[in-house]
């Protein structure tokens, strides 16, 4: 993934990654994987969603440092929850 996000340079690049039930995303800038990217990952959501990989019911979860953060669409936008 860190070859794939140095050959892109962009800022930030997202990777989707089916795990079971589930999909994970990870982020990496050209250089380093980073901990979060908010933009990318409710751009990564909605093209599951729009697609048809996820269904609402169907968490896209983002794991960060300390945390993870899962995200969900709904019929009129997407939203993430993270742990309180």
């Amino acid at each position: 993934m860190q070859a794939i996000a140095a050959e892109n340079n962009f800022a930030e690049t997202a990777f989707v990654v089916h795990t079971g039930e589930r999909f994970a995303i990870r982020w990496f800038t050209p250089t380093v994987e980073i901990d979060l990217c908010g933009h990318a990952t409710f751009a990564s959501t909605h093209v599951l969603f729009e697609h048809g990989y996820a269904r609402g019911a169907l968490p896209v979860e983002a794991h960060i440092a300390m945390a993870q953060i899962a995200v969900y669409a709904t019929e009129h936008d997407i939203r993430a929850r993270s742990p309180t």
